[in-house]
């Protein structure tokens, strides 16, 4: 098992960071892989996602709670990677909010334990806790600064190596 917690601030309102948290479908534009995000009504608070890892598609399907009086999220996987997560947050001050992530993957292929192994799956968790910062800042008027780039160095080897074809993103 894989256990990941990080954290990141957002500079807006911890409401109007919620609501971009909790609109799953938004997910694509803001996490690497990601190739679309839709409702599953096979199980009740169910959202699947088709994503791309090493060049592999894969789906999958979580069932995500929504507090919205405690301003969290809790999740785990009915269908694809065993996983559970929980995001929750804080306000800082008006205008600015803390994100804490707690995340837990079970890998079950050789793909899933060399990712967890190298501290891939890691990387690719904070970094796009990240652009999800940098994509609400934008949305919300407070925008990063141009040609910003926050990966790590071991994010830009696999994005080389492992390259992702935004053009089947949305599809």
């Amino acid at each position: 098992m894989a256990r990941i917690t990080t954290h990141q601030h957002v500079q807006a309102p911890l409401e109007q960071v919620f609501e971009y948290f909790v609109d799953f479908e938004r997910y694509p534009e803001f996490m690497k892989g990601i190739r679309w995000a839709r409702r599953d009504e096979s199980h009740e608070g169910a959202v699947r996602f088709r994503y791309g890892l090493v060049g592999i598609e894969r789906e999958c399907s979580v069932v995500a709670e929504v507090d919205r009086e405690r301003h969290s999220v809790s999740w785990y996987g009915v269908e694809g990677p065993r996983h559970t997560g929980t995001a929750v947050w804080r306000e800082v001050h008006a205008n600015r909010c803390a994100v804490a992530l707690d995340v837990q993957v079970h890998p079950s292929d050789l793909v899933g334990v060399t990712g967890s192994v190298l501290g891939l799956l890691r990387t690719r968790i904070e970094h796009d806790l990240h652009r999800f910062a940098s994509y609400v800042e934008r949305e919300t008027g407070n925008r990063p600064p141009e040609g910003a780039d926050y990966r790590a160095p071991s994010e830009r080897l696999f994005e080389k190596v492992f390259p992702i074809d935004d053009t089947q993103r949305h599809s």
